[in-house]
């Protein structure tokens, strides 16, 4: 696997409604046709599959958001899971995107659902990844490796707990990166252990975790603690196609997980891989991405949550477009590098048409309308 130069490595922010800072990074063929793709817990922009000419190939554009509380996205003070389709539709909204896939791997897999559930009109597919699954469910937590089981139990009970067990984590990282991977290399199955020694998916998952504990260990704590109890919706209530790969050897997510999704989400179409565990993604990358980009190019024919491919699913009408929030404010970052920025003061917009200033300017008077 070969780490491809990219155009991505210029991370940009919009300015929500409520004031917050959203970051993203762009992979892929920047013209080609749009996934949001959702980073594991813990994850950045940052998170990418290493090797873009796949993407470029198909013609996929993969947009890359910090969830809040990682990397450059200002944390959100009682957030729930159902919260991040709004700042998702915001971040199409402020780059004029109407209907888009969804895609999200381990911990970020459930918002693909809670996208499923809230936004489906906006969706043309949507999958999930080595995805967990509520706590709850019978004999989730069966076959899972002893950290993760003693991350997610201290989330179950302690906010307090979670945050001090992140920030060791979070100091271990910092302290090697070497090590630290080494010892998650020594928890996984034999084909992670592989995956983590080829240098491009080592690179890449190292500069991911310094930026996802960039502001320290509360996003991680907060998210772990969101996955760790009833996630506030019914997966029965999801209606459009859910499509979720799985490995049957994985141990964070362990195999209970994935088949509870598939036999609880109304319509799934789910893969389980033999002999794969947490890096069913990277094995899978065309094969995902061909699936995502599957639905139909005419309008009429059918819904766009992908009723291109088999499978009974409801038709649903098209919304009209939406236009960019006023509040969604583009405002370019500094770059993907690992250094702090100052964050601008909110401001009232009027409705205007923005255009991005150049990378770097902190002043708002910069927008020009």
């Amino acid at each position: 696997m070969r780490l491809a130069d990219s155009p991505s490595k210029t991370t940009r922010q919009i300015r929500l409604h409520d004031g917050r800072l959203l970051a993203y990074a762009e992979y892929g063929d920047l013209a080609g046709r749009p996934v949001i793709f959702f980073h594991g817990t813990p994850g950045s922009r940052l998170f990418h599959y290493p090797d873009e000419s796949i993407a470029q190939s198909l013609g996929v554009r993969i947009i890359t958001p910090d969830r809040p509380g990682f990397g450059l996205s200002d944390f959100k003070p009682g957030r729930t899971l159902l919260d991040w389709p709004d700042d998702v539709m915001e971040l199409a909204d402020a780059l004029q995107i109407d209907r888009f896939a969804v895609a999200g791997t381990s911990g970020g897999a459930p918002y693909v659902a809670a996208c499923a559930l809230k936004i489906p009109h906006r969706l043309t597919r949507a999958v999930m990844i080595s995805s967990t699954a509520p706590i709850d469910a019978p004999a989730a937590t069966n076959g899972m490796v002893w950290l993760n089981h003693l991350l997610f139990s201290s989330a179950r009970y302690s906010l307090m707990l979670t945050k001090l067990s992140w920030g060791l984590m979070n100091f271990g990282y910092h302290q090697s990166p070497e090590r630290f991977f080494d010892f998650e290399a020594n928890l996984s199955p034999e084909t992670e252990k592989a995956l983590l020694k080829e240098p491009g998916v080592r690179a890449m998952l190292m500069q991911d975790y310094a930026e996802a504990s960039r502001m320290g260990a509360r996003g991680t704590a907060w998210e772990m603690t969101l996955l760790a109890h009833p996630w506030g919706f019914r997966l029965q209530g999801i209606t459009m196609e859910i499509y979720l790969w799985h490995g049957e050897a994985d141990v964070r997510a362990p195999l209970s997980m994935g088949k509870y999704l598939a036999s609880t989400i109304p319509n799934c179409r789910a893969t389980f891989t033999p002999g794969e565990g947490h890096d069913v993604m990277y094995h899978h990358w065309k094969e995902i991405l061909s699936v995502v980009t599957s639905w139909g190019d005419d309008e009429d024919d059918g819904d766009k949550h992908g009723n291109g491919a088999k499978g009974s699913r409801k038709r649903q009408t098209r919304p009209k477009r939406r236009t960019l929030s006023s509040e969604a404010k583009p405002v370019p970052a500094e770059s993907c590098s690992t250094e702090e920025q100052v964050r601008p003061e909110p401001e009232k917009t009027t409705r205007r048409k923005r255009q991005l200033v150049p990378a770097g300017s902190g002043d708002n008077s910069a927008v020009q309308s």
